[in-house]
């Protein structure tokens, strides 16, 4: 069986469909990292739908998931999925949350799908073919001056809360509070970079979204240290087939790198990614 966007469409449409119904009702909600890191029963339970329907349609396939498995990326084809991203939105009731679901070959996405239940917008890309919502090929803006660009961040709420909870119990003098008081430091200084020198910032806490948003040109750039594999895989391709480019900090992007610059042109691009400070210390430790 071939892999193909409609059956991936119509998969996250299908988990798209608990996810909204799930909203409705009480969560049972645990903390991962921090008070500001949570998964629900309702991400458990989407990422066991969708590993089992692909493990059944493409049974040699890998898979790598935000809530149960982690396998190392290789070049095997690998599926990259997030069941609920923005889950703190989810469990809020914001309607900004998504299912994110890409398709790998040798460690590059070859097909991408995010769909966003409560909107019922359908984002989907595949190599070489553009980037669609609800079927309509969609495009990035082509403005060049980042005084005229809106651009979404996100502050890793969830270091910040951890190194609130440490400072509280190990005080200002344990290493890894001086850390981690480096890399907030970094967010800071970074945000306030961005309020100087774009038109205006936004947050929506769910970075597919915010990277769906700027392939369908609602937002001119996107840029943040801390998200996964499982957050930017899928919306990767649909930024790259919608005309955008993807940056790290002072460096080229790869699926391993936590630190994502999405933009509709390069020059916006390469201007966020030689201003934006890099995290001082490997935040895959934390």
């Amino acid at each position: 069986m071939m892999v193909e966007r409609t059956w991936i469409e119509t998969l996250a449409r299908k988990v798209g469909d608990v996810i909204r119904e799930d909203g409705t009702r009480a969560k049972h909600v645990s903390e991962k990292m921090s008070i500001s890191d949570l998964v629900t029963e309702s991400d458990v339970k989407v990422e066991k739908m969708i590993r089992s329907a692909i493990s059944t349609a493409f049974p040699d396939h890998k898979f790598f998931g935000e809530e149960t498995t982690h396998e190392e990326l290789t070049d095997d084809p690998t599926w990259v999925v997030d069941p609920i991203d923005g889950t703190s939105n989810f469990v809020h009731t914001f309607p900004l949350h998504s299912v994110s679901i890409a398709y790998c070959e040798r460690k590059v996405p070859v097909i991408g799908v995010i769909y966003v239940p409560c909107r019922d917008e359908m984002f989907s890309a595949e190599r070489g073919k553009g980037s669609f919502l609800n079927g309509k090929q969609i495009s990035v803006t082509k403005r060049q001056v980042l005084q005229e660009c809106i651009v979404s961040t996100g502050f890793h709420v969830g270091f910040l809360k951890k190194l609130r909870t440490l400072k509280q119990t190990k005080g200002e003098n344990d290493e890894t509070v001086k850390r981690l008081s480096q890399l907030r430091n970094v967010i800071y200084q970074n945000t306030e970079w961005l309020l100087e020198n774009a038109q205006d910032i936004r947050r929506t806490g769910a970075c597919s979204v915010d990277m769906c948003y700027v392939a369908c040109g609602r937002l001119d750039a996107f840029a943040e240290i801390g998200p996964h594999e499982w957050d930017f895989a899928a919306g990767k391709i649909i930024v790259e087939e919608a005309g955008g480019f993807i940056k790290g900090f002072g460096r080229d992007f790869d699926l391993g790198n936590r630190e994502v610059i999405v933009a509709n042109t390069n020059e916006i691009a390469e201007l966020l990614s030689s201003n934006l400070l890099p995290s001082p210390l490997d935040i895959s430790e934390f």
